[in-house]
């Protein structure tokens, strides 16, 4: 089990929780961290979610794929 790295960035800390590795159409490799950042997470506006649907939206999801 893989652990995130946490990395300080402007007076708060973000998370590293992966990397993407794209080939470019010139066939270069591009590599790109998958950082979750707590300043800019999406605010959920009153009255658009509430109870369980308001701590699913809490929650971020995601999927490994194995190349």
């Amino acid at each position: 089990m893989s652990r995130p790295l946490y990395y300080q960035h402007d007076g708060h800390s973000i998370t590293i929780v992966g990397i993407q590795v794209r080939r470019q159409e010139n066939k270069v490799l591009q590599y790109n961290l998958l950082i979750l950042d707590p300043a800019h997470l999406c605010p959920i506006d009153p009255g658009i979610a509430n109870g369980q649907e308001m701590e699913q939206l809490k929650k971020i999801d995601g999927v490994f794929i194995a190349f």
